[in-house]
């Protein structure tokens, strides 16, 4: 068409222009490799760290969202995939076909060329695919008798865009003829039948050309150098990572996007788009019907990061398929010690780790079936001393860092299914093989005919003609007592192990069909790998540790002040903790590591209104469902004496220990271990728990007794080490100081993990709001070797994690790392564990809905408030304690009708408070009443002297520690305190007022040593809990009808909206 112009000039080329320019995008992948879900860096799935850092890649979820976006914002729009969606991963080991179908016919692919891996399992395993797929699959140079296969496979097809017809050409490497088992088909060379291919469009009115291919990078500029009439060439099969500008991730850019050649007078435009299915080509063109060419050009790979969500529509399909590879993930074949380097641009340029494991195992594999030999060469001390892997067979790209190898990364490794031979060759035949296997030798495009080898030692000359690279060769003996290398004899015939893949002559392998007397080994590659791990790992122990602590009832996910996420938290990623979060944590670490221990050190009871409901029934279903390992006790386990800890120990699936535990209880001493032991290869983990003997008084503990903790430990460590125990870890519930103490003093302790304190170790920047009280771990080395402390501050809002390398001769624990794992939003919630909670939330609705009063103002109610200082919350509890009870009149401890209150002075001990938490002005629900004061315990009334009454206060700061704050510190109405804390123990109290209750107007008052003192206080207190010696001495207790729990619905129901604040009751001088 010619454009006709008018006086209108500028306006009718413009128009023009139009009409006669095709802006067309191309969107392309090449060698995703059956990789479906985001990886790393590393090429491994995502870490939360990685998720984290947004340094969590590709996947066919996000590549779908990518895709629809841009479809949405361009008119034309065509997506190409240039082959090698087979092999790779585990998906297609199990999958074969299938998903790659379903995902890319759910993307929307236009057409795809046929990659070499298309042929791995030959016609057979092709041809679902082409059966399948909702687009055409092109390789125009492909030749077949297959009736099916020339059916389905297209030389080209063609697009068409108004009047513009984009036609598309597709073609493969003819190394597939070596690279795979394309046995029942033959390859064309890809310039000529390009060449007559287009010419053949050309002819047939099709304006632009667009060849997609699998050949590599040096025959894609070949292609546009060669070829007439081609525009675009979308290449893949070398993993080339093309990029104009800074690259956005961590690949080296081979060239810019795209390379332009003009060798046929114009534009052909090379593009590519590295591999995996990291990045999304996207390249954006005009095209000119009138000049026959590409006039503009722009674009550039698109790294699917955290920009693009994952689509739904994809993950459901994905979904049906995770099930299944569950337990390959799952399973643990082995560990390494150091890092496994299979990447491809390493193993197929050079020697590589990997594969000097492989070669050096199929040596030593084919030894064990000594029935093999090649000849009756009894004196040989292997059937083969040599053996030869193509690196092409190695499909695990990635610098596997140490740690656990599991039997997805087995078929990662090598997925083909390929056996292996046992035959003799002569020495230049030995030659020729080494010769081929440099002789396509490209460091942008390394082919896999590259060698690895076990037996030989080889040194090339590159700068040589191919067919002249070694430069020296020697061989391993196989006839020698002690084998050693000779020089290469042209005179000597060498036995060799190699793949059944090689033997026909992959790889330009040409050599092998012409040898006789193959001898078949019944195993395969997968098998190999999998057999290397799991009898070759290193002796010693890699131990992953999972701890938590203090969780106190708390299943569901928390702010930073421990309420009940909001939106707003959710929005912010200040929502942190519970058990589904726990699980999915828990989960991938099992995952991921071999040897893993998950303890818990006590204190899952009271807290929330979970506990209060149901006690240990939901704590019981959680903590299984969750696969504890173990647990120690902790104080508030005996909140409701043996009655309500027995149910927990009888249904527990793990064991529950204390081996400071006395008790005549036969049930207890049957079902309360003092320690367990677990095996990991062949290294024996004893775990011992312990609790601290103030449970005693701490809770309602009275039908047993504690023994010291470092005299326990120090009988009991011993006696394990004398039965064979390797390995020693402490776990218990007695505080950060004692358990620094038991590093300290105790022998043959490796780790101790602890609780109580709600102490938060961490080495580094915080992740959240806690403030730093040590390193983590903290080290101590009074024994004479490591002793590490752990603990995972409290509530479940964190994970402790905690990874060691225990060394079983030198007998101690030589490397460590690791920190709490904040439970933030890079953990979802585990559906399992949602189902399991869901049948105890209907329960709780009620509770959580029903609003009881309100407050005013902030309620502090925290455990570093009110154990260290006044509190409000305390103060308002207090102050009702007495109101309440003067509401019951009839209740008086004598006949002192003049007083104003049956008593005037009300103590509660702080531990007594567990709502940790800042309550914000607004309503007031019963859930918030349960937490506060959810133990059950009622009150007395009492009276005692003034020495007594003394003796009281200085017992509340007697364990006065910041870090490490105790219950016993009073919270109190009617009495006004100042503490001198730089004095003893015992003579804190540096002067006491007490309010007068036979006084008409109550005033305060100094102690007086004669006065007596009426007081309420708890049952708890009232029996010598927290240490409260003095009042089990007080005769005449009145015991008074109502709970904690009771007085604080009441407070809150009578005397809303709540606005107690801090009076100075309590100072510090």
């Amino acid at each position: 068409m010619v454009c006709k112009t008018n006086k209108h000039l500028l306006l009718s080329l413009i128009l023009c222009w139009i009409a006669e320019s095709l802006k067309l995008t191309i969107l392309h992948t090449n060698d995703v490799h059956a990789r479906f879900t985001p990886f790393n860096n590393d090429l491994k799935d995502c870490s939360a760290t990685d998720i984290a850092a947004n340094e969590c890649y590709g996947g066919a979820a996000k590549r779908m969202t990518a895709v629809r976006r841009i479809r949405e914002e361009e008119e034309n729009v065509l997506l190409f995939d240039a082959g090698d969606q087979y092999q790779g991963t585990l998906w297609y080991v199990l999958f074969r076909h299938k998903a790659i179908v379903e995902v890319m016919n759910a993307i929307g692919y236009d057409a795809m060329a046929l990659g070499n891996h298309e042929f791995d399992h030959a016609i057979n395993g092709l041809l679902p695919l082409l059966r399948e797929t909702k687009f055409p699959i092109m390789a125009a140079n492909l030749v077949s008798d297959n009736e099916e296969v020339k059916t389905l496979v297209k030389p080209y097809t063609i697009f068409t865009f108004d009047d513009v017809k984009v036609g598309v050409v597709g073609y493969v490497t003819p190394l597939t003829k070596t690279l795979s088992k394309a046995h029942e088909v033959e390859f064309e060379d890809e310039i000529e039948i390009l060449t007559r291919v287009v010419a053949q469009l050309k002819e047939d009115g099709v304006n632009m050309i667009i060849a997609v291919g699998h050949s590599g990078i040096q025959m894609d500029r070949l292609i546009c150098q060669k070829v007439p009439n081609i525009d675009i060439v979308v290449g893949g099969h070398t993993n080339t990572f093309l990029y104009s500008g800074k690259p956005p991730s961590v690949e080296e850019i081979q060239g810019p996007y795209p390379e332009i050649y003009n060798d046929q007078g114009k534009p052909c435009l090379v593009v590519t788009d590295y591999a995996f299915g990291k990045y999304l080509g996207f390249l954006k063109v005009e095209y000119d019907k009138e000049l026959d060419r590409v006039t503009k050009w722009d674009g550039n790979p698109i790294l699917l990061d955290n920009r693009f969500h994952a689509n739904n529509e994809i993950e459901i399909i994905l979904e049906l398929y995770r099930k299944q590879l569950h337990e390959f993930t799952n399973t643990v074949i082995g560990y390494t010690a150091v890092k496994i380097d299979g990447r491809f641009s390493t193993c197929r340029l050079q020697e590589c780790n990997l594969g000097n494991m492989l070669t050096d195992h199929l040596i030593r594999k084919v030894m064990e079936e000594s029935d093999i030999r090649l000849t009756e060469n009894g004196g040989s001390w292997a059937p083969a001393p040599i053996a030869l892997i193509n690196s092409g067979g190695i499909r695990n790209y990635l610098k596997r860092y140490s740690g656990n190898v599991t039997l997805e990364d087995a078929y990662s490794i090598m997925p083909f299914g390929t056996q292996y031979i046992l035959l003799e060759v002569t020495g230049p035949q030995l030659m020729e093989i080494f010769e081929n296997s440099v002789s396509q030798y490209w460091p942008d495009g390394p082919w896999g005919r590259f060698l690895q080898i076990s037996g030989a030692r080889v040194a090339y000359n590159l700068s040589m003609p191919v067919g002249s690279r070694v430069h020296s060769l020697q061989l391993r003996c196989g006839d020698c007592p002690i084998p050693s290398y000779r020089d290469w004899d042209p005179e000597e015939s060498y036995p060799l192990l190699i793949s059944t893949f090689m033997a026909k002559g992959g790889d330009d392998f040409s050599v092998f069909p012409n040898v006789p007397n193959h001898k078949l080994l019944n195993f395969t590659d997968t098998e190999l790998v999998i057999d290397f791990f799991r009898t070759s790992s290193p002796v010693w122990t890699e131990l992953t540790l999972l701890h938590t602590n203090d969780i106190h009832a708390r299943f569901t996910p928390i702010n930073n002040e421990l309420k009940d996420c909001t939106p707003a938290n959710i929005a912010a990623n200040e929502c942190f903790g519970g058990a589904a979060k726990r699980m999915t944590a828990v989960r991938r670490i099992r995952k991921k590591y071999k040897n893993v221990l998950f303890l818990d050190a006590g204190d899952q009871y009271q807290g929330t209104l979970w506990y209060v409901l149901f006690r240990h029934k939901a704590i019981a279903d959680v903590m299984n469902a969750l696969s504890y390992d173990a647990m120690a006790l902790g104080n508030h386990e005996f909140d409701h004496a043996l009655s309500g800890l027995l149910p927990l120990l009888r249904e527990a699936k793990f064991p529950i220990m204390a081996a400071n535990v006395v008790s005549d209880n036969e049930e207890l001493t049957a079902l309360l271990k003092p320690y367990t032991i677990f095996t990991f290869d062949d290294v024996k983990v004893g775990v011992i728990g312990y609790v601290t003997p103030l449970t005693k008084k701490l809770s309602k503990a009275h039908e047993v007794e504690f023994e010291d903790e470092i005299e326990v430990l120090t009988r009991v460590a011993a006696q394990l080490k004398e039965d064979g125990v390797n390995m020693i870890i402490a776990v218990g519930h007695s505080g950060i100081q004692m358990d620094r103490l038991i590093c300290q003093k105790v022998p043959n302790i490796d780790i101790v993990v602890g609780g109580h304190t709600n102490t938060f170790l961490y080495s580094g920047k915080p992740p959240s709001v806690e403030e730093i009280q040590g390193p983590y771990p903290e080290i101590y080395k009074d024994q004479g070797k490591p002793c590490l402390v752990v603990t995972d501050y409290a509530f479940g809002k964190y994970l402790g994690f905690l990874k060691v390398e225990y060394d079983k001769d030198l007998d101690r624990v030589t490397k460590w790392k690791g920190n709490p794992i904040l439970l933030d939003n890079r953990f979802h919630a585990s559906t399992h564990m949602e189902n399991i909670l869901s049948v105890y939330k209907q329960q709780l609705h009620e509770f959580t809905s029903t609003v009881i009063g309100s407050t005013a103002v902030k309620i502090d109610g925290r455990f570093n408030t009110c154990r260290l200082q006044e509190c409000n919350l305390g103060n308002m509890l207090t102050d009702h304690l007495i109101r309440k009870v003067m509401k019951e009149s009839d209740v008086r401890l004598g006949e002192n009708g003049g007083s104003w209150a049956p008593a005037p002075i009300a103590l509660i001990n702080s531990g007594g408070i567990r709502n940790y938490l800042i309550h914000t002005a607004g309503n007031v629900t019963l859930e918030d009443a349960y937490s506060i004061m959810p133990f059950g315990t009622q009150y007395i009334l009492l009276e005692v002297t003034g020495p007594q009454l003394m003796e009281i206060f200085e017992n509340s700061v007697s364990q006065y520690w910041p870090d490490g704050p105790w219950g016993r510190f009073l919270q109190m109405s009617g009495a006004r305190v100042a503490y001198n804390l730089s004095m003893p123990v015992g003579s804190r109290v540096h002067s006491l007022q007490l309010r007068c209750g036979d006084c008409p107007i109550p005033s305060y008052r100094d102690w007086d040593p004669e006065e007596t003192y009426p007081l309420i206080i708890s049952t708890f207190m009232g029996k010598g809990g927290d240490d409260f010696s003095v009042f089990p001495k007080v005769p005449n207790h009145k015991l008074l009808n109502f709970t904690d729990t009771e007085l604080v619905i009441d407070f809150f129901r009578t005397s809303s909206p709540a606005w107690t604040g801090i009076e100075n009751r309590i100072t510090f001088v």
